[in-house]
């Protein structure tokens, strides 16, 4: 399956996705914020496009007190991307560990 992103913007839209979490970081500007490298999995569209092929590594965030998963950690969650046809980063949120 290839990245469907067309000239337009790609909000609203969601996914369920099964990640590598490769690297994580914490943000310079807010305590709570975590810069991830991400390796796809798997990608499920919940509403809109899909913006990630299995394989790939892109960026993404996701919010949390202090960073508790051991690199890399395979996750899953819901993601929204948020960017354009030129690029952008995954929103990630309720991060679970895959089974």
């Amino acid at each position: 399956m290839e990245a469907h992103i067309s000239g337009v913007m790609a909000a609203p839209n969601g996914s369920r996705m099964k990640v590598k979490i490769l690297a994580a970081r914490q943000a310079d500007s807010f305590p709570d914020k975590w810069l991830l490298e991400l390796e796809i999995i798997d990608s499920q569209p919940v509403r809109g496009g899909v913006f990630a092929t299995p394989g790939e590594t892109r960026e993404g965030f996701t919010f949390r007190s202090a960073w508790d998963l051991p690199l890399p950690a395979i996750v899953e969650a819901e993601a929204e991307y948020i960017g354009g046809p030129q690029g952008g980063l995954f929103h990630l949120t309720n991060l679970q560990p895959s089974q």
